[in-house]
């Protein structure tokens, strides 16, 4: 069950980051798919004790169940009535899609992080067309009251009007990579809910 424990490694790093929810949607689904997973049903219980301590109990008490089943029993190598043969092996297809969803995940991350950065160029930019505005009205002012220096205010009104146009034109190429980062982000996490939605279901 190495991948799977993986994704709950994954599970249990967002519970500690806050994102109970996506934790709570990864971890029911390999319980769901693995329910003899002690690891699942234990972290199911971390993640709902806050707010129902009864659910909690009673998915600690399925994986004392989980744990006993897969112990060995004594008397030999003969299971009990009741108790898995063998281990849980996933299917060359489960692992496969284990691995797509950390692909997926790891996609979402860099998109997401692009965003990010993305939107720190976008405010620095409206901060320099607001810079280079403010530039341009002062050096207009100054021409037209106080003519009688005037190439110092020509010199501010073009250097104004120029860093104004740039950071327009790269506040325009930058909002069009933000819609296609997040154009990206929201296929990526259509995709992602449809790999953990089989994933949950396969077996």
């Amino acid at each position: 069950m190495g991948y799977t424990d993986t994704m709950l490694d994954q599970a249990r790093a967002k519970l500690g980051a806050g994102e109970a929810a996506a934790a709570w949607e990864l971890t029911t689904a390999i319980a769901k798919a693995e329910p003899e997973n002690v690891r699942a049903w234990e972290l199911m219980a971390d993640i709902i004790a806050p707010v129902s301590p009864e659910r909690a109990s009673k998915y600690r008490e399925k994986a004392r169940a989980a744990a006993m089943r897969s112990a060995p029993q004594p008397g030999g190598d003969q299971p009990q009535p009741g108790a898995p043969a063998m281990p849980y092996q996933p299917s060359p297809a489960k692992l496969q899609l284990g691995q797509d969803i950390a692909q997926a995940e790891g996609d979402l991350a860099l998109h997401q992080n692009n965003l990010r950065a993305l939107e720190r160029h976008l405010a620095a930019a409206r901060g320099s067309r607001t810079g280079g505005s403010v530039v341009f009205f002062i050096g207009l002012f100054c021409l037209i009251f106080f003519f009688g220096v005037w190439p110092l205010w020509i010199i501010m009104l073009i250097a104004g009007a120029m860093a104004a146009a740039s950071a327009g034109t790269r506040i325009d190429a930058i909002e069009k990579d933000i819609r296609a980062a997040e154009a990206a982000i929201t296929d990526i996490q259509q995709q992602l809910a449809r790999l953990r939605m089989r994933f949950g279901l396969m077996v």
